[in-house]
């Protein structure tokens, strides 16, 4: 960080004249303000270490089609799988903070697992986020079902950042990021064959992460490292994560 700090303060003047900010970099939550810059680019990897370690990567491209809605297209791949996980998602912003008080948003997700996978999973959110003095707090309700067999999760993701070294020429960010999913109903008729492959279905995961970014308006890089924890009928467990994400907004 030492060596990469004095390269972002050189570079910052050039890059910060977005008309708006670019939504924060958080890899749990979703943000509800729609950026007013037409194009954003964001990378992301990540590290998880338990019985096996497995390392992710994921892109994404978001447009923003109007004054408070954007959509993206994404894609994610993980070692050992044989297929990306892949994504499209629109979302909008309702209501804003400066209007009454707190921004509101909704969206819907659509993800599969490669190109030939079973029919997918679609998700649907509510997205908040609310000023509480300097810090910033992200909350998110979302409802899933997959689209080939009875099966649906439910998950609530809660993120606050607050901003430090307020001298500096580029915004610094420090936080938490937080997400908790659970299953609903019982278990799925794929489950067994799930399992006979050794991609058996958890009833709870949870993740703790706690979150540091340093950014201008039209850039952001961030790094996060925690604990998650994923438990079903027969077995829990944590494990640790880390990564890095950078974005960037035109």
């Amino acid at each position: 960080m030492r060596l990469l700090l004095p390269v972002l303060l050189a570079v910052s003047p050039a890059l910060a004249q977005a008309a708006d900010p670019a939504p924060p970099l958080l890899p749990l939550t979703t943000a509800t303000v729609v950026s007013a810059t037409p194009l954003r680019l964001a990378l992301g990897g990540d590290v998880v270490s338990g019985s096996t370690t497995q390392a992710t990567g994921s892109a994404t491209a978001e447009v923003a089609i109007a004054a408070r809605v954007a959509i993206s297209v994404q894609g994610q791949l993980t070692t050992g799988d044989d297929a990306p996980v892949l994504g499209a998602q629109a979302r909008g912003q309702i209501l804003k903070q400066a209007d009454v008080g707190v921004d509101l948003g909704a969206l819907v997700r659509y993800k599969r697992d490669g190109f030939d996978a079973g029919a997918g999973e679609v998700e649907g959110a509510i997205t908040a986020g609310r000023a509480l003095g300097s810090t910033n707090l992200y909350v998110n309700a979302v409802l899933g079902a997959e689209l080939d067999r009875p099966e649906r999760d439910a998950e609530v993701a809660v993120a606050l950042l607050t901003p430090i070294l307020p001298s500096l020429p580029v915004s610094v960010n420090i936080g938490a990021d937080t997400r908790a999913r659970f299953r609903l109903g019982d278990p799925g008729e794929g489950d067994d064959a799930d399992a006979a492959a050794g991609e058996a279905e958890h009833d709870v995961d949870a993740t703790a992460l706690g979150v540091a970014s340093v950014g201008a308006a039209r850039w952001t890089i961030g790094v996060h490292a925690g604990a998650e924890y994923l438990a079903a009928a027969s077995f829990a467990y944590v494990q640790g994560v880390g990564g890095l994400a950078a974005q960037v907004v035109f």
